[in-house]
């Protein structure tokens, strides 16, 4: 059935024998069988290969910009940004005890830069009442959002709400069935391209044994659909964020924080840049309730 006398002696020629001596049946029986245990094992050795291979890029900057995974990783992060500053707005809208930790904030802010001789970073932290402040914010949709956004610590939340992206995945199904099945598509899709590399990657260094090296050049397939797997994967999670920042998916944990545990700037990254030094660093300035209440009160603390 086969003969190639130039590979007499060799594992392939010992393979190649035992295919005459069983007849073409029992070599499609051995080759399905073959097929079987090695589609079994290509989901697992091609994801940790393309895991590894895609680390080692990693770790030249040229070569991190060429991974889907990078890219999908600043995207995520954008679009988590975006999903917080707009819970963030909506929360001022919606809740008072967050409208009036806002608010407490910035009267803190303008006391203390009053008091040690610093200028705040915006005009409206200086110029406008407090009783206009908040009326304003009220009724502006757009000065809302502004003075939330320059008072709230957003780079702060920000690895928490990765980490609820992270999770959200996992509380999809049998939630939210219709996000989880077009998410479930486009990560099996990824699984199933990357299922393919490794079986395709053995075939053509065969065929490039068998009948010649040109067939070598089928290696450039193989990469490319292990590159187009991996990046279905970022293509999940990209859909994922997506629902997030839409408002289609919570993120649990930020969305279930009390007023108190939302982060605020702190007082240095209130001030302008050309602010004077004024007769305290502001680096050592607090805007905690019982830091404003020591300043108010002449260093008596907070009652218990």
């Amino acid at each position: 059935m086969f003969e190639n006398r130039s590979l007499s002696g060799t594992v392939f020629g010992q393979i190649v024998t035992l295919a005459n001596w069983v007849g073409k049946p029992g070599t499609l029986i051995a080759v399905s069988f073959l097929a079987y245990v090695v589609g079994v094992l290509s989901v697992s050795l091609t994801s940790l290969i393309n895991g590894l291979s895609f680390r080692v890029l990693g770790r030249w900057k040229w070569a991190q910009r060429l991974l889907p995974s990078h890219r999908s990783d600043q995207r995520a992060d954008n679009m988590i940004e975006d999903a917080l500053k707009s819970r963030l707005v909506r929360r001022y809208e919606a809740d008072s005890g967050f409208q009036a930790r806002v608010l407490g904030h910035l009267r803190r802010a303008r006391f203390m830069s009053e008091k040690y001789g610093h200028k705040l970073r915006y005009a409206f932290m200086v110029d406008m009442p407090d009783d206009e402040l908040e009326r304003h914010a009220s009724e502006n949709a757009l000065f809302r959002a502004n003075l939330v956004l320059k008072l709230s610590d957003v780079d702060g939340h920000l690895p928490h709400g990765r980490t609820d992206a992270d999770f959200a995945r996992y509380r999809l199904a049998g939630k939210e069935d219709q996000i989880y099945s077009e998410f479930d598509r486009r990560w099996t899709e990824g699984e199933f391209r990357l299922a393919l590399a490794i079986p395709s990657l053995a075939l053509w260094i065969i065929l490039a044994i068998v009948a010649g090296p040109f067939w070598l050049a089928g290696l450039l397939f193989s990469i490319s659909i292990a590159y187009i797997g991996a990046k279905s994967f970022s293509d999940a999670e990209e859909f994922l964020y997506t629902s997030i920042r839409s408002g289609r998916l919570p993120l649990e944990g930020f969305d279930s924080l009390e007023p108190r545990q939302i982060l605020m700037k702190s007082y240095a990254n209130l001030l302008a840049d050309d602010s004077p030094a004024g007769t305290r660093d502001p680096a050592s300035i607090s805007l905690s309730d019982n830091e404003f209440y020591l300043e108010m009160n002449d260093g008596i603390s907070l009652p218990e």
